[in-house]
């Protein structure tokens, strides 16, 4: 079994790189792991590398305030120097959450690696893989789609602690891009719902194609500023993102073609607007012929908006 797989790790732990994580991207860049607690001093170093764990606790005994922190230390610092390989190491920096092993022996940080005019530190290199951000299926590991039992570690105090059964089970499966069965089931459920609404969204007429417009943007928190039926030649609705300022303007199409959005997006450039959308319900469009100013919503994207703003009952009464 190949030993670099997080479900072979012996143990999982969370590691805080440096304060406030002020190395963390030195050491995602270099693929290595540093740790602090006085290990980069050659006393403290060879003391941890010959295992006398009692001396390191007199030692920071004799720093700290209270022996229950001594003995914090001395135990974060022994998790770190007896990691030979079979300790998956997490950070979570950046909103993302990082991985990987390390290899060989701990090295005292040079001297072009001294922190805070002290030599204080030291570091693991990681293995080939160095540290990942993405899971066995090369979905990225972002922390706002993680659990928050997970990412709560994040304001744990000291740099480096244990995961409990459940996280490290939770841990184990979510890198390997295995989820919770129960979240496929209803990842399927709500595909079949879209495709549902799609199908619905033919039944409805063009007038009630562009109130459903306007309301996915007012339930997405535009502000409504202009509408019109065509007396202004290229604005159907004008809105305002409230909490940006942005104002932008929205063409609805119950029929259309890319040379009518091409069109538009040439109108759309001399106009005061910051940002377009061109949503349609029926035609065949070629999105790319405009730039990222634009927004381009067929009714597949419609119905994604029907269902991430509510509106389902709404959609139903008008078709029933």
């Amino acid at each position: 079994m190949n030993k670099n797989l997080p479900c072979t790790a012996e143990s999982i732990r969370y590691i805080k790189l440096g304060e406030k994580g002020r190395w963390a991207k030195k050491c995602f860049q270099d693929n290595v792991l540093r740790f602090g607690f006085h290990t980069g001093m050659e006393y403290i170093n060879e003391l941890c590398k010959n295992t006398k764990w009692d001396e390191v606790h007199s030692y920071w005994l004799a720093q700290v305030p209270n022996r229950s922190t001594a003995t914090s230390y001395t135990n974060q610092i022994r998790s770190y120097f007896e990691d030979c390989g079979n300790t998956l190491w997490i950070a979570i920096e950046d909103g993302y959450l990082y991985y990987g092993f390390t290899v060989g022996k701990p090295i005292a940080d040079s001297a072009d690696e001294i922190f805070d005019g002290v030599n204080l530190s030291s570091h693991k290199l990681m293995d080939a893989n160095g540290w990942r951000r993405i899971d066995a299926k090369n979905n990225e590991l972002k922390v706002n789609e993680l659990s928050s039992r997970l990412t709560k570690v994040v304001g744990y105090q000291s740099t480096t602690c244990g995961f409990d059964e459940k996280n490290t089970e939770y841990l184990r499966n979510r890198l390997q891009g295995i989820f919770n069965p129960i979240t496929i089931d209803v990842a399927k459920t709500l595909d079949t719902l879209k495709l549902q609404i799609l199908e619905m969204l033919k039944h409805i007429t063009p007038k009630d194609f562009e109130l459903l417009v306007q309301l996915i943007f007012a339930n997405s928190g535009w502000r409504q500023l202009f509408a019109t039926g065509g007396a202004r030649q290229t604005v159907d609705l004008e809105i305002q993102n409230p909490v940006t300022g942005d104002i932008a303007f929205v063409q609805v199409k119950s029929t259309t073609n890319t040379r009518e959005l091409l069109d538009y997006f040439q109108r759309a450039q001399r106009s005061y607007h910051g940002r377009m959308f061109f949503v349609y319900h029926t035609g065949n469009v070629d999105a790319t012929v405009v730039d990222e100013t634009v927004d381009v919503w067929d009714a597949k994207k419609v119905a994604e908006q029907v269902v991430e703003n509510g509106l389902i009952d709404w959609l139903i009464n008008k078709v029933k």
